[in-house]
């Protein structure tokens, strides 16, 4: 049975890294050290996180963080091999409840960017529910030129929708940072990180907000 630490309201994280499933003092130090970037958040969007497992591969070895919808937390099951989740837990923390996951491996747990790897895999549990979708229909990965999205060279217009939340909650001095594509348009940095910043608020999942928590995350109307 994992060890499990819920941090702060909605934001359950549970841990498969340690021998024993026991858990390591640095492991909850980390956890709460996020713990300023979910209050960022609308808990309009708080409370859609999914379950954050912390383990030693995702299925099938994988060594990326991954969010998986509702729909593919099945990919999970039998994979206890790779992931130290077994499908008891899987069953009674997740398929239950109804909700997807987010997996960190170990790998990506322990490096330095960890936080940017959770916030990245958080914004997908955000933009997969309904209504919630983090930018306007119709919208292009051109129109994010200047935003670093991975896998590297995605078209992915979710990928790089993402990383502009993550890097709006995790207070990143720069939302962009390929300097070349936004001076290709002859913008400035700032210019850059405002027209990113755009696209997100005529988003779905942020037309209902108030201009105020635009102004408190350090981003207000110009």
């Amino acid at each position: 049975m994992a060890r499990i630490r819920v941090c702060f309201p909605h934001a359950a994280f549970y841990f498969y890294i340690r021998e024993g499933n026991k858990l390591q003092e640095c492991d909850t130090d980390k956890a709460r050290s996020l713990r300023p970037f979910f209050q960022r958040m609308p808990f309009s969007h708080l409370r859609l996180v999914y379950p954050i497992f912390v383990v030693p591969y995702l299925p099938r070895h994988g060594t990326t963080g991954g969010c998986y919808r509702p729909n593919r937390v099945r990919r999970w099951l039998g994979q206890e091999h790779e992931t130290g989740v077994s499908d008891a837990d899987l069953e009674r923390f997740v398929l239950e409840p109804g909700s997807g996951i987010i997996g960190i491996p170990k790998r990506k747990w322990e490096a330095t960017g960890f936080k940017w790897t959770v916030l990245h895999e958080v914004a997908h549990s955000v933009d997969y529910a309904r209504n919630y979708r983090l930018y306007p229909a119709g919208t292009r990965a051109a129109d994010f030129d200047g935003v670093t999205a991975f896998p590297e060279g995605t078209n992915n217009v979710s990928e790089h929708a993402v990383e502009v939340y993550a890097r709006i909650i995790g207070q990143a001095p720069n939302i962009c940072r390929e300097t070349a594509e936004f001076q290709r348009r002859g913008e400035s940095q700032a210019a850059a990180d405002q027209r990113v910043v755009g696209v997100l608020r005529r988003g779905p999942a942020f037309r209902s907000l108030p201009s105020s928590w635009w102004t408190d995350v350090g981003w207000p109307a110009r």
